[in-house]
């Protein structure tokens, strides 16, 4: 959760670099800076964009950075108050404006908590709720030892077979730890995981 820069770069039709838009984005203060410069003029996907309509060109790209980076704040806050999962999917609303359907999965209990959590944020004035099914595999969560270290692997079993998926957060831990890259100590562990399981059959 630290502060994300973002430089966004226009060049006119020959490549020449005329202008530079600067973020930042601190998502422990979801407030969006930005500073502008630019001269001559600017290219949008191949259309000539006059100085006087450069701000303009801005405020869209900068509202369109802002209201993602909003929704993935948003996520995280829905994520640690204990939802399943949050999906955010761009989708054109009403009039063909853009917009985000912002999806929730939680515990029947927890969507007081949800709500209060997507009011506040969000801006919306409204929801809507589903209750949904779920069908589930049988499943276990056992630590896999590599050379770098331990991953928490989940194990679920269909049919004759047995899916074995590394945890995410196990992962990103180790990788953070050693250097190591993420697919290499991912794939890593998925392999031990399936010979364990191969082997106890």
């Amino acid at each position: 959760n630290r502060p994300v820069p973002v430089m966004l770069t226009f060049s006119n039709k020959d490549g020449k670099t005329i202008a530079h838009v600067n973020l930042s984005y601190d998502p422990q203060s979801p407030v969006l800076t930005a500073t502008l410069t630019a001269d001559a003029r600017i290219y949008v996907n191949g259309v000539e964009v006059d100085e006087p309509a450069v701000p303009a060109v801005y405020e869209s790209i900068l509202k369109q950075y802002r209201t993602a980076l909003e929704e993935n704040w948003t996520g995280q806050q829905l994520m640690d108050a204990g939802a399943k999962d949050v999906h955010t999917i761009p989708v054109y609303m009403k009039k063909n404006r853009p917009g985000w359907l912002l999806r929730v999965i939680c515990d029947p209990a927890d969507v007081p908590q949800m709500e209060q959590i997507i009011f506040a944020v969000t801006g919306t004035i409204g929801l809507r709720k589903q209750l949904l099914e779920r069908t589930c595999l049988t499943r276990r969560t056992a630590d896999v030892t590599l050379p770098a270290g331990t991953v928490a692997v989940k194990r679920s079993r269909w049919q004759n077979g047995v899916i074995c998926a590394p945890e995410y957060e196990s992962v990103r831990r180790l990788s953070e730890e050693t250097g190591i890259p993420f697919r290499e100590l991912y794939q890593a562990a998925k392999t031990a995981a399936e010979k364990e399981e191969n082997t106890s059959c």
